[in-house]
């Protein structure tokens, strides 16, 4: 990845480490959602994956 113009990264910090954060208004939209879009996320790893609601 390219840097922005104001990055200002410490690179013994960074590792190479990307956060993709996937929110719908339903459960299932959030799941089925990476599976439609499989070959751009083709090689990624996934660690973790929690399930959460925020109330309005």
């Amino acid at each position: 990845m390219t840097r922005f113009p104001n990055d200002s990264l410490d690179a013994a910090l960074c590792h190479g480490d990307l956060l993709l954060q996937i929110c719908a208004n339903t459960q299932d939209t959030v799941i089925h959602r990476p599976a439609r879009y499989h070959q751009a996320y083709a090689g990624l790893t996934q660690r973790a994956l929690e399930a959460g609601r925020v109330y309005l």
